[in-house]
């Protein structure tokens, strides 16, 4: 879930980093079975990310959840909490789902890095900063955002895959850890979670008191 990074702009449905990631997973575990959902929309931020939550990702029961709101989000109180809501939510549905936040800059180098990281490690979760990955590439000028991306935001095709082997690596470098510690999830926020557990109204949903 996140915006239009992983909705997939610069790239194609395929070539995006989500499905990219999604098909090394499967080659890598040799899975044939499992379901790719891209629930990303672009010029979202992680507030709306909250509304659609249930109807976009939990309601399949994933096992796997990548969120990405880095250069969507605001670095106000607002985001902050909205971020960590989105995450609390997500682990709180199911424990078992593995949440791995993937952490984006634009040209400009504007990124939420410092409190989505904060975040991250508030609830020990896996994150990849292509922000720390490719930020020193341009400052060395091994390479130039013109690799990158063909305007001033979203990755271009050779970036997408570049975000899927950052993914890949993560997914072996997890394999060769020599044991799996058991997660708990905090029961104070750090930020707060005021937008935690928000429900999608529709025409179409029932006027039935649960749902609001």
């Amino acid at each position: 879930i996140g915006g239009s990074i992983t909705e997939g702009v610069g790239g194609t449905p395929v070539t995006c980093w989500a499905k990219q990631s999604f098909d090394k997973i499967c080659e890598l575990y040799g899975n044939t079975n499992s379901e790719y959902i891209n629930a990303g929309i672009s010029g979202t931020p992680s507030v709306l990310g909250n509304i659609r939550a249930q109807r976009d990702i939990l309601q399949y029961d994933p096992d796997i959840v990548f969120i990405e709101f880095a250069v969507n989000d605001g670095q106000d109180s607002t985001h902050k909490e909205s971020f960590e809501s989105l995450v609390k939510t997500i682990l709180s549905k199911n424990p078992d789902t593995a949440v791995i936040l993937v952490i984006n800059r634009i040209e400009s180098g504007y990124t939420c890095q410092q409190h989505m990281s904060q975040i991250g490690e508030f609830y020990g979760l896996p994150m990849i900063s292509v922000n720390d990955a490719i930020t020193p590439e341009f400052d060395e000028g091994r390479m130039t955002w013109k690799d990158y991306s063909n305007d001033g935001s979203h990755p271009n095709e050779f970036g997408h895959g570049l975000i899927a082997e950052m993914v890949d690596n993560l997914f072996k470098s997890v394999d060769n850890d020599e044991t799996d510690e058991p997660m708990e999830i905090p029961a104070m926020a750090l930020n707060g979670t005021a937008f935690a557990d928000m429900k999608l109204i529709t025409p179409d949903t029932p006027s039935d008191s649960d749902n609001f």
